[in-house]
């Protein structure tokens, strides 16, 4: 702690205060039960700064083996993108809300992504080369966060490209809540790319970036929790959705054996009834002279 700058001291704050607050106001109107993943995720955060910096301060890591501040850094890690992923999965649940079709099909594409994520950093930590498990550990968890950031970003651009078709409207919370998660994720890889090959006191300053792009996503959860939510209209201005909705539904209840030729059989005879009386010759009229 004696070590850090002043802004990072600042940073370290925000990110230990900021959270709580979302929290606190996510309670104060009452929203507990329906954010309970959000909430979970901000506690996680706010407690996590502390236990990384308290357990680096009596058990630094030594140049080698296995160390207490490796078990607790994992924990830590593992317990953050576990509740990052109940958010990015309790936002797909609220965007295809009104959809029982779509929003089975988004779990199952949820849980698809989540396996590929797993198996690529998995894939990934063992053809890195690390000579020692510890290295192996820790690549495999850096790659599942990368992934995890990746799949943040890809839900806000899939909100900025389907908004209209599904209802939702800049002034939601799950709108707030995606381009909070993706703002971060996005600065996020920026600065690992750039850490990479930048010298040391170029590292420092992009990781401070980065944690200011993570306060700023909290200040934006502050704020549409502060803001009233429109309520979700769904209107024939979006036919898209509803189409989605109706050919995934009758692909999971598709339509007993028989049904299909029935109608066909169905709408033949109704044709060749209309042909018919069009076609059939109408009866001449008797007519009748004015005096006769």
């Amino acid at each position: 702690m004696a070590q850090m700058h002043g802004y990072e001291l600042l940073l370290w704050a925000l990110g230990v205060v900021l959270p709580l607050i979302v929290v606190a106001r996510i309670w104060q109107a009452g929203l507990l039960s329906e954010y309970r993943a959000l909430v979970r995720y901000n506690l996680v955060c706010a407690a996590s700064l502390p236990i990384l910096v308290v357990t680096y301060a009596y058990y630094p890591p030594p140049n080698s083996g296995f160390c207490l501040y490796c078990l607790v850094w994992w924990s830590v890690v593992i317990a953050t993108d576990a509740c990052a992923l109940a958010v990015l999965l309790s936002i797909f649940r609220e965007i295809f809300k009104p959809y029982e079709a779509l929003k089975q099909l988004g779990n199952v594409m949820f849980r698809w992504t989540l396996g590929v994520l797993v198996v690529v950093a998995l894939v990934s930590a063992l053809s890195a080369g690390a000579p020692r498990y510890i290295d192996k550990v820790n690549h495999t968890l850096l790659m599942f966060d990368r992934g995890l950031q990746i799949l943040q970003c890809g839900v806000v651009l899939f909100l900025l490209l389907s908004w209209k078709f599904l209802g939702i409207s800049f002034r939601h919370r799950v709108f707030g809540i995606a381009v909070g998660f993706g703002l971060y994720a996005s600065v996020s890889l920026l600065a690992v790319s750039v850490s990479t090959w930048a010298p040391a006191s170029v590292t420092s300053i992009v990781g401070a970036i980065a944690n200011s792009a993570a306060m700023i996503g909290y200040g934006i959860w502050l704020v549409y929790f502060y803001v009233p939510q429109p309520e979700r209209r769904f209107s024939d201005a979006q036919p898209e959705s509803r189409r989605w909705e109706y050919a995934l539904a009758s692909i999971q209840m598709p339509a007993p054996e028989g049904m299909f030729l029935t109608s066909i059989d169905r709408t033949v005879e109704r044709l060749l009834t209309k042909n018919n009386v069009a076609t059939q010759a109408k009866p001449k009229e008797d007519k009748h002279w004015f005096g006769d």
